[in-house]
């Protein structure tokens, strides 16, 4: 959904026959979320796109529960899907502070991944022989 709102932007502006002001920095949304809110609320969209790319939610109904997924990231951050959108225009109108955002994202998947893996790897040490002799056979 993100992707498809960032390509219908994108092909708005390709469309525009003047050129666009690189140095015009658009009008602030009302509620305009900081860097590090939004940095936040695009890092759960990732997870979610993702989750979604890799078929890891197995639903008939995938579809309707993808609007449903991004409910519940909107609530979770307290913001509307109008404020994600209204910030999401604003944020990709500014090449420098997307790129920062984006890049912040980055940052906290990596982190997050590596600390999974840390997890995944002391649960593997800490299984007891017996509960590995129990799973091999």
């Amino acid at each position: 959904m993100i992707r498809l709102v960032i390509a219908l932007f994108l092909l708005t502006l390709i469309g525009c026959d003047q050129k666009p002001d690189l140095n015009r920095v658009p009008p602030a949304p009302e509620n305009l979320m900081t860097e590090e809110e939004f940095t936040q609320v695009m890092v759960d969209v990732e997870i979610l796109e993702a989750t979604l790319k890799l078929k890891l939610i197995r639903k008939p109904d995938l579809k309707d529960r993808i609007l449903v997924y991004y409910d519940q990231i909107f609530e979770k951050n307290g913001i509307t899907e109008k404020q994600f959108r209204d910030n999401l225009d604003f944020y990709t109108n500014q090449a420098v502070r997307i790129a920062v955002v984006y890049d912040s994202v980055q940052v906290r998947l990596s982190r997050m991944k590596k600390e999974l893996e840390i997890l995944t790897d002391s649960t593997d040490v800490q299984e007891s022989p017996k509960r590995k002799l129990k799973h091999s056979e």
